[in-house]
């Protein structure tokens, strides 16, 4: 007997794939200014899921001034502070640290991010 093939798990990746979509359809580097090379850059590590999937949590930037601020956190810490100003910053770092309650509906997340990068 044939095996049945299995849908595609909703995860992560999925969810990662349409919120960096939505993040870089902004068109620009925020620091910069480049319309090449665009990626999704979490303002406070990604490792923190309560803030993942979060648009007021990333913002985008080019391949070259991701890595640059990856390689140097305290000019990313100033930039950031700058941008987006040290109150909503530490708000964002604060929010982050709070302790996660429930399971992550990947399926209904992946739908949302979906249907907002759909009405952009």
């Amino acid at each position: 007997m044939p095996k049945l093939k299995k849908k595609p798990k909703v995860g992560k990746k999925q969810a990662d794939h349409w919120f960096s979509l939505i993040i870089r359809s902004k068109g620009k580097c925020e620091n910069c200014g480049s319309q090449y090379n665009l990626q999704c850059a979490h303002i406070v590590s990604r490792r923190y899921l309560n803030l993942r999937w979060d648009i007021r949590n990333a913002i985008p930037l080019c391949a070259s001034c991701h890595v640059y601020f990856t390689y140097r956190p305290l000019e990313w810490e100033i930039w950031v502070n700058k941008k987006i100003g040290e109150e909503k910053h530490t708000q964002l770092k604060q929010e982050a640290l709070r302790i996660r309650v429930g399971k992550i509906m990947y399926r209904e997340l992946v739908e949302s991010l979906k249907e907002t990068y759909k009405n952009l």
